[in-house]
């Protein structure tokens, strides 16, 4: 349990410095925390028996979240 809380509290501090240091840093911080978690699902559904097709879906939500990100990216200051 200690384990946790200690990494869960560098987890907090990488976050706040994700949206301290600007729009494009949080951005690409969450991209990847979306790919981790998104391999990570798949290699949960791999131990079912199924067999998903982890490239397409690593792709597609690679993609999707790319064009959001881009859809709400906002130049202006705050």
């Amino acid at each position: 349990m200690k384990t946790r809380a200690i990494t869960g509290f560098f987890f907090i501090i990488v976050m706040l410095a994700s949206m301290l240091l600007g729009h494009w840093v949080f951005g690409g911080f969450y991209l990847v925390l979306s790919l981790l978690c998104l391999n990570e699902f798949y290699s949960l559904i791999k131990q079912t028996g199924l067999a998903p097709n982890r490239a397409a879906g690593i792709f597609n939500g690679l993609s999707i979240y790319v064009v959001f990100a881009l859809i709400t990216a906002d130049d202006s200051p705050v």
